[in-house]
């Protein structure tokens, strides 16, 4: 299987250092973490669960 890469925005709370993540290829998607290290980490576990869910109803996967 071929992996595809997408392009992940990243807020920084400078305050608190959390973090909040979004994918502009799917609409409504958003993670956070308590860090930036966890922020991508949930972002990528989150989008996969995403992308699975979308695959099981036969929904479209964009492509990057």
């Amino acid at each position: 299987m071929k992996t595809k890469n997408f392009i992940a925005l990243v807020e920084i709370d400078k305050e608190t250092g959390k973090c909040g993540v979004i994918v502009p290829d799917f609409p409504g998607f958003s993670s956070v973490g308590n860090n930036y290290e966890d922020a991508i980490k949930n972002a990528t576990e989150g989008l996969a669960g995403h992308i699975e869910v979308l695959k099981e109803y036969k929904n479209n996967v964009p492509n990057p």
